[in-house]
């Protein structure tokens, strides 16, 4: 059976996944492994105001998206970006490793330009 969805809580349930990107298939594989196979790290970043991070706003190597507390970083590799640990640092910000989920995944393949 074929699901196609742009819900990624519907994937989820899916066995495997098939992401299309520009008409492309850029990646495949199962659910629960798709971002870990595409060597991803997730940093959950929190911090007791709301602020902006514009020192980051520049780099091409992560995306970001806004949670309750926070930001979601998704990373390509394992390290922080430099700038990042800084200014974390500067405004007293709390740093965790999260277990990559299949939303960060399509994120990190959704954003431009279009991955390899």
């Amino acid at each position: 059976m074929l699901v196609t969805t742009h819900y990624a809580e519907e994937a989820a349930r899916c066995d495997r996944v098939g992401y299309l990107h520009g008409g492309r298939l850029v990646a495949e594989g199962r659910a629960s492994c798709l971002a870990s196979a595409l060597g991803l790290a997730v940093w959950q970043i929190v911090i007791a105001r709301t602020i902006d991070l514009p020192v980051l706003s520049q780099q091409a190597d992560f995306c970001m998206t806004r949670s309750a507390d926070g930001w979601r970083l998704v990373v390509k590799g394992k390290a922080l970006p430099t700038a990042l640990v800084a200014w974390c640092a500067h405004h007293a910000a709390v740093v965790t490793a999260v277990a990559p989920q299949l939303e960060d995944a399509l994120i990190w393949l959704g954003r431009d330009p279009l991955p390899v």
